[in-house]
């Protein structure tokens, strides 16, 4: 079966975004957003950042969540700083993820508020 270069760019495409929709479902971000809802924040700050530094491609969604675990125990300026890069890597993230850069936006600005 052979592809036209057209066909190619939009299976892999299809892939990369499907990949990338998966991971922020997955049970690794899960478990860490457990450790929050059992009032474990500072738990979570530790299994999200030993994420960051062994899974480099599915950075945004871990900065992501890390935000969370900074809100919770009310540390503005890390959740801010995490939510700002999160933010940054879905706007370049290809294909883009408008839904999650406007999400993260939304984020920033509650942030901001506090």
């Amino acid at each position: 079966m052979s592809t036209t270069d057209e066909s190619e760019a939009i299976t892999n495409e299809y892939l990369t975004s499907t990949r990338n929709m998966a991971l922020q479902s997955t049970t690794i971000l899960t478990f860490g957003e457990l450790l929050i809802y059992i009032d474990e924040p500072h738990k979570a700050q530790k299994y999200f950042e030993s994420l960051l530094i062994h899974n480099k491609e599915f950075n945004a969604p871990i900065y992501h969540m890390l935000d969370l675990a900074y809100v919770v125990p009310q540390d503005f300026s890390k959740a801010l700083d995490s939510m700002m890069l999160a933010r940054e890597l879905f706007m370049f993230t290809i294909p883009s993820n408008f839904q999650l850069v406007a999400y993260s936006t939304s984020s920033i600005a509650r942030i901001l508020y506090h």
